[in-house]
């Protein structure tokens, strides 16, 4: 064991949340819906192996968006491929997405037992771990069975590595175990680095949700998403992704503005769907004419949509003739900002608040190129709503520059399949 006191602490953190969890799983339905196959009591049957299996893992949905990329990859390359997520909304995107044919499993609890069960399952020859979500005696459980694991799409947040940096050279120790990790940009590197990580673990790959397929796009594919939903025409603003108290900024300059602008409706899309309610009651509150996604189809006069689904956001972008990207403006809780690039690729006028430190890179690029407008709080995102509503021929080269931004920084995926090749011959020299 090469974390005991770690496990200890596990352990005991284990059973005294269980009643916690046990509770709160009974009511909402959470935690206790894979707890059997997380403790490894219920193994996943993945049959005989045919060649190397690689094992990807994500923790939530929008690593899954990214994991499926290599996932599809690894498979056209003849690789036995098995996903897990951690949350359940990544695991149902996971089981209804387009590879949803492939294994899935379920991540095992960090407690040593667990992992050594769901291992001996597995079998893998590989694991690859997308984004975040480390685990140590998981690591440690592959390490001691010589399995590599890398690290891809990696990057390190602020707040991320004030908290590594408390326990430095524990997570040093941790994060050593990874054959190599792969970063997003030169930033996150450096920030490994401060940790005191092996230089030579580290490799610069870029971003994978660069890489994302090019979906369709264009008038005919929103006239068709009109169509489906019975939405009416007209001039769309997108909240999208919203955190608490970016709904009511929205709901109250959409208010204001709509009085110049009577052709302009909104679309919300909160980040947690714990929040749909409380957000709808907010919408009805203002007496606007509003619908739900999960509701009965709107009628011509709607103004305000809640799209209270998730997974459907990227498409719902293509409705869009502004996009406000959520936990950007200044509010509760940490910021932090959400993907940029999924209105990018559909070539949309992207607007956000000042708190993007989890995608810094991201917003400066599309600050830069003239895709993306940083706003410092409501007052001025509803000074450049307001401006880019009355300018279409503005939005338009927005977009495009967006749309073009998005498609300078692809490549990350041939570069990040490179270091699972090198990741595999590794594996095979060990085996010798």
């Amino acid at each position: 064991m090469m974390f005991p006191l770690y496990t200890l602490a596990y352990t005991g953190a284990l059973l005294a949340a269980g009643p916690f969890y046990l509770l709160r799983g009974r009511s909402e339905g959470k935690y206790l819906w894979n707890l059997a196959e997380r403790l490894g009591r219920t193994r996943p049957d993945l049959g005989g192996k045919s060649g190397d299996r690689v094992w990807v893992h994500a923790l939530s949905l929008g690593e899954v968006i990214s994991a499926e990329q290599l996932a599809r990859r690894l498979g056209v390359e003849g690789r036995q491929v098995c996903l897990s997520a951690t949350t359940k909304s990544g695991f149902e995107a996971a089981k209804t997405g387009p590879g949803s044919s492939r294994p899935l499993i379920c991540f095992p609890l960090d407690w040593p037992p667990a992992v050594n069960r769901v291992l001996q399952a597995v079998r893998p020859d590989l694991f690859v771990l997308v984004e975040t979500d480390i685990w140590p005696n998981f690591l440690a459980g592959l390490t001691s069975r010589r399995i590599p694991a890398v690290l891809v799409n990696a990057r390190l947040s602020p707040r991320s590595l004030a908290g590594y940096r408390t326990v430095k050279h524990w997570w040093r120790r941790v994060l050593n175990l990874f054959y190599r990790i792969g970063c997003q940009t030169v930033l996150d590197r450096d920030r490994f680095l401060s940790l005191g990580l092996d230089p030579n673990r580290l490799v610069i790959t870029g971003n994978l949700k660069y890489d994302l397929p090019q979906p369709p796009a264009g008038p005919p594919v929103r006239a068709a998403l009109l169509a489906e939903t019975d939405l009416p025409d007209g001039l769309w603003l997108v909240g999208g992704s919203t955190h608490a108290g970016e709904e009511e900024v929205l709901l109250d300059l959409f208010m204001e503005l709509r009085k110049h602008q009577p052709g302009l409706r909104l679309l919300l899309a909160p980040r947690d769907r714990r929040r749909f309610e409380s957000v709808w009651r907010m919408i009805l509150d203002r007496g606007l004419p509003a619908a739900r996604r999960s509701g009965p189809h709107p009628g011509p006069d709607l103004q305000v949509f809640l799209l209270d689904t998730q997974g459907e956001l990227a498409r719902f972008y293509e409705l869009a003739d502004l996009v406000f990207v959520g936990k950007s403006l200044p509010g509760p809780g940490e910021g932090g900002g959400h993907n940029l690039l999924e209105p990018a690729v559909r070539a949309k006028p992207v607007l956000f608040g000042p708190r993007m430190h989890n995608f810094p890179e991201m917003a400066a690029l599309m600050v830069e190129a003239g895709g993306g407008r940083r706003v410092s709080g409501p007052a001025e995102l509803k000074a450049a709503i307001a401006e880019l509503l009355a300018d279409p021929v503005r939005r338009t080269v927005m977009g495009r520059r967006a749309a073009e931004t998005f498609q300078a920084h692809r490549g990350a995926l041939d570069r990040t399949m490179t270091l699972i090749h090198q990741a595999l011959a590794a594996r095979k020299v060990r085996a010798v």
